[in-house]
């Protein structure tokens, strides 16, 4: 697909400024077809290139996404990875960069027209189906998160299974033209969404409503079919972005077995379809009757670490990326307007 960069850079003259991140600025790379523009960022990364790096790709050849899940990476599809050089993120408040990705990317949608929601914990929905998703991959330095990698993949005019939505299938009030408006409405909202959620004056505690507003999970039922943390038990390590995202020390990919996935091998998540899923089989429901069920719960809320809390009889239940599964089923919301208006502003 043939790349235009003048039509990205006019709508990135003017940005918030987000001194944790250290962008903008930005500097933006394409290519036709790569094998994963999480994996080549790193390496970009390791030979010095600064913060407010992106790579975007027209397609790839071994996109992946959570849990070591391979993922289609179809023309037509946005597939991109943002480089980051943090300062001052301390990994016990790591969260702040998932929440402000997906948040960030929700919101800037929304102010478009698309009605866009969350599924927790990283994952673009609407009309039920899946939209987007998003997989950052981090390396410490001491108890601070040093470095980060942003992937995003978001259907566009891709072909996507039933199980998928595009953009173009949302039918917004002004539709995308190209690919390179689409790109530079993700980096409006990433950048939008770290000026927010990366300031330590703003706390999670006030900030995670505006999460909570997009996020389409709660009040779904949930089978309890695992055995999570609950609220009466021990602390427990808190949740940093996904698991494997934080490794004990720095770590750098290039030097780590290509063969191995995820962290290993680190690529993002593609908004297309992933081989083998049912993704189809709802597998909760909204505003159920759980005491009739006293295998199901009710999603009420997300922690500040990340974590999904289920009220489940009269305990309430945390469980982190993985230990239980949730559908893409959209709710009732305050936010389900996008006409323009956002989440109440912490």
């Amino acid at each position: 697909m043939p790349w235009y960069p003048d039509r990205l850079t006019p709508h990135l003259s003017v940005l918030p400024s987000c001194p944790t991140a250290g962008i903008p600025p930005l500097s933006i790379h394409y290519y036709d077809t790569i094998d994963s523009t999480n994996s080549e960022l790193w390496r970009w990364l390791d030979r010095g290139s600064p913060s407010g790096t992106v790579l975007i790709a027209g397609c790839q050849g071994a996109g992946r996404g959570q849990w070591h899940r391979s993922w289609q990476s179809e023309p037509g599809g946005l597939y991109l990875s943002l480089g980051l050089r943090l300062k001052d993120l301390p990994a016990a408040e790591a969260q702040r960069l998932n929440f402000g990705t997906v948040w960030g990317l929700a919101d800037r949608l929304r102010e478009l027209g698309f009605a866009v929601g969350l599924k927790w914990p990283n994952d673009l929905v609407a009309q039920g189906r899946k939209l987007g998703g998003v997989l950052i991959e981090t390396r410490l330095r001491g108890q601070q998160v040093s470095e980060a990698v942003v992937g995003v993949g978001l259907n566009w005019c891709n072909a996507v299974p039933i199980e998928a939505i595009t953009l173009q299938d949302l039918e917004p009030r002004q539709p995308i033209p190209d690919l390179e408006t689409l790109a530079a409405i993700v980096l409006q909202g990433l950048v939008q969404g770290y000026h927010r959620w990366l300031d330590p004056a703003r706390s999670l505690d006030r900030l995670l409503p505006a999460y909570l507003d997009y996020c389409v999970n709660i009040g779904q039922t949930v089978p309890i079919d695992r055995n999570p943390l609950s609220l009466n038990q021990a602390d427990r390590p808190s949740l940093d972005l996904t698991p494997d995202d934080l490794p004990t020390q720095p770590q750098p990919p290039a030097t780590l077995p290509a063969t191995e996935p995820h962290k290993n091998k680190i690529t993002p998540p593609q908004a297309g379809h992933l081989p083998g899923s049912n993704t189809s089989t709802p597998c909760c429901n909204h505003n159920s009757d759980t005491s009739a069920n006293p295998n199901t719960g009710t999603v009420i809320g997300v922690t500040p670490q990340g974590c999904l809390q289920v009220q489940w009889g009269d305990t309430i239940r945390q469980y982190q990326p993985g230990e239980i599964q949730l559908g893409y089923g959209d709710r009732p919301s305050s936010g389900d307007n996008p006409s323009g208006a956002t989440a109440p502003r912490a």
